[in-house]
């Protein structure tokens, strides 16, 4: 357990041991299962962005995907703590 106000890391081409660690990934070993509003499936106040998502239907893992769900994951947390509802994160082309 880290206490933090926010965590950000960054990934690689295998879905790092912390998704599976913190209970993320669905006790599979993968990638972290995401809502369309990019929160986790598993606990609502986690956001996922970028490469550890495994976003439903799936995105490339790209940087121009990860920069627009990180952009949309800020807004979303910033919602989530006014208690206000969590937009559908929608992917430019």
């Amino acid at each position: 357990i880290l206490p933090a106000a926010a965590t950000i890391w960054t990934g690689g081409v295998r879905p790092p041991k912390l998704l599976a660690d913190a209970g993320l990934d669905r006790g599979g070993g993968g990638w972290a299962p995401v809502r369309s509003t990019l929160q986790s499936e598993m606990y609502a106040n986690v956001f996922i962005c970028g490469d550890a998502a495994a976003a439903s239907p799936p995105l490339a893992k790209q940087a121009y995907y990860a920069l627009q769900m990180g952009e949309h994951a800020g807004a979303a947390v910033e919602s989530f703590l006014r208690g206000k509802p969590v937009a559908t994160f929608v992917p430019s082309p």
